[in-house]
């Protein structure tokens, strides 16, 4: 009796194996996102590389791109930041490859093979810059990952995070000091200043806009010579680009320039003196 129960439970799970298929890949998979760098300028192309490694025959795999604050989609003359590797060709063109969600920046990506891949395998290149602005810690993720095998078994893959730092553009002053004096008019459009004074030397210091930046030229203690003295002050952003703002300082000229003679004469002698006449007959 125990017997015959044995063989009809087994029946009936092979019974159920076949009406209801399992959509559940055993295959191990998963994907790695490789980046040139984890440094991003702005507005300057970034690139990174999407693999993909599975045991099984994939024949589609869809996944959700998501750009965080300070990372935006690179197009340069392309349809699609996302451009799917020639493995994948049966992905009719790239721009209907992803679909884009505007409120929360993620795209909907699906590639497709014409016959099937295996291994380890290039999925797409995707292309980026970061924005302008004071610098960002960003990231790429990469989630919601499903690879699709030939007998259309499906399996998923864990999500993936890149972290970027987007480096501030921001070379700009907050101000200029010359012994403790704001010099004005200050302004990021007016980056030649001018200040006067009396003395034989000024102590310049500039304050930076962004904590990311470096200042350098001349700063601290400068000596002044009469009349117009140029000096320049740089400020270097994170991303490496440098802005230079110059600074005259007019040293007042406050020696005397009285070159006549007081008094003068002669013993025995009268002379009419008179300042402006250089020339006397006795």
């Amino acid at each position: 009796m125990i017997k015959s129960v044995k063989k009809i439970l087994l029946m009936l799970l092979a019974i159920i194996a076949v009406i209801v298929p399992l959509n559940v890949l055993a295959a191990d998979s998963s994907l790695e996102l490789k980046c040139s760098t984890d440094k991003i300028k702005p507005e300057a192309k970034s690139h990174c590389e999407i693999y993909g490694t599975s045991s099984a025959n994939i024949k589609s795999i869809s996944m959700t791109i998501h750009l965080s604050d300070g990372i935006t989609d690179y197009l340069d003359g392309k349809t699609s930041f996302f451009v799917p590797a020639e493995a994948w060709n049966g992905s009719t063109n790239s721009s209907e490859v992803c679909t884009k969600n505007e409120e929360n920046y993620n795209y909907n990506c699906t590639v497709k093979s014409t016959s099937s891949v295996t291994g380890t395998f290039k999925i797409a290149d995707i292309y980026f810059s970061g924005e302008s602005g004071e610098g960002y810690d960003s990231n790429i993720k990469v989630g919601t990952i499903t690879l699709t095998d030939t007998s259309d078994n499906i399996t998923s893959a864990a999500t993936i995070t890149k972290n970027f730092r987007v480096m501030s553009n921001n070379n700009k002053l907050a101000q200029v000091l010359i012994d403790d004096d704001v010099v004005e008019p200050f302004g990021d459009r007016n980056p030649v200043y001018n200040y006067t004074t009396q003395k034989d030397s000024v102590n310049i210091a500039a304050q930076k806009y962004n904590a990311k930046a470096t200042v350098s030229g001349d700063i601290g203690r400068r000596k002044l010579e009469y009349g117009q003295n140029i000096f320049y002050i740089y400020v270097t952003a994170e991303d490496g680009t440098i802005k230079t703002h110059s600074i005259n300082i007019t040293r007042e000229d406050t020696r005397s320039n009285n070159n006549y003679l007081y008094k003068f004469g002669f013993i025995d002698k009268d002379i009419n003196f008179d300042k402006d006449k250089a020339e006397y007959e006795l």
